[in-house]
């Protein structure tokens, strides 16, 4: 397999499985350049189904142009691509797993409970859906979140009293906490290597 391998472009979407610890196995000390192997790293979301992944690609530490053009290529045909550094790629794998964990729970409870007052299902998801897509997509086309957060709490308003009792009952804290579970999940292979 090493043979095989060698001086081959390996794209590797191994979520806590360093581009060292791949080299290791190889047997590939990176000693010459473009002769060896070219290892990158790149991890897609959920999102690939719809070409709407978000898919981070670790900035190489050898010098990996071919590979890293061809990742790119590869995965912008699936979503956009973020070149990231590889020191804190494990950190964006984490919130990778938690936004799309959070998403999927959030949906799930408003929808549940939306059900439960007499919405057919299918129009609770999709409410609920688009509303979350809604405000994701001002935030992507740059409105900055705190911005958009003060501009939903006018005095009285539903949301912004919904704010207020979310913040008030601990989704912050409860965030905070689940999110450094899962970046810590993330970073675990690396802190064994």
């Amino acid at each position: 397999m090493r043979e095989a391998l060698k001086h081959k472009i390996i794209i590797s979407i191994l979520a806590q499985t360093p581009s060292t610890e791949i080299s290791r196995l190889l047997g590939d000390h990176q000693t010459s350049g473009n002769e060896n192997t070219q290892i990158i790293r790149a991890m897609p979301t959920i999102g690939t189904e719809i070409h709407e992944s978000a898919t981070p690609i670790a900035e190489p530490s050898s010098k990996a142009t071919e590979a890293m053009e061809l990742a790119s290529w590869i995965f912008n045909l699936v979503g956009k691509v973020f070149h990231v550094s590889d020191s804190y790629f494990d950190t964006v794998t984490g919130m990778s797993a938690f936004c799309n964990a959070l998403t999927t729970v959030a949906i799930q409870a408003v929808a549940q409970k939306a059900v439960a007052e007499g919405v057919p299902v299918h129009h609770a998801i999709a409410i609920s859906s688009q509303c979350i897509r809604g405000t994701v997509s001002m935030i992507l086309e740059g409105t900055p979140p705190e911005q958009l957060k003060q501009s939903l709490s006018a005095p009285g308003s539903i949301t912004g009293q919904a704010i207020s009792r979310l913040e008030e009952r601990g989704l912050l804290e409860l965030v905070d906490s689940e999110l450094t579970r899962a970046i810590s999940m993330a970073k675990k292979a690396k802190n064994r290597t």
